[in-house]
């Protein structure tokens, strides 16, 4: 008893360190090359899972849970692509905002304020 007293004493004191030393997070732009833009254009985002609603009727019910989450993802991800290919078409280059921690070195991003 005593053992598992001291053992959780110690991830307790090891939570109240990691809180100490809580990561921001912040937002940096970066550009994305021409050649994924490139690509993206010559190959649109899709999983080729196509079903019709006779042949998605006849699966069981966890399947066509998984289906509609993969086509919800899917849609995500093409309207990802669009936005950069657009973006790629309008001002002659995209940047794309992803989220870092301060652990993380970022040379050649530039910071986003917010």
């Amino acid at each position: 008893m005593d053992h598992w007293l001291e053992m959780k004493a110690k991830m307790a004191a090891g939570e109240e360190e990691a809180t100490k030393t809580k990561k921001r997070k912040r937002v940096v732009k970066r550009r994305v090359p021409k050649a994924p833009i490139d690509h993206m254009v010559a190959w649109p985002f899709g999983s080729g899972n196509y079903l019709t609603p006779a042949q998605l009727a006849k699966r069981s019910p966890e399947c066509r849970q998984y289906y509609a989450l993969s086509t919800f993802i899917d849609a995500k991800l093409r309207a990802y692509e669009q936005a950069l290919i657009r973006q790629y078409n309008a001002l002659g280059y995209a940047e794309d905002e992803i989220e870092v921690t301060n652990s993380d070195s970022e040379e050649d991003a530039t910071v986003v304020q917010n």
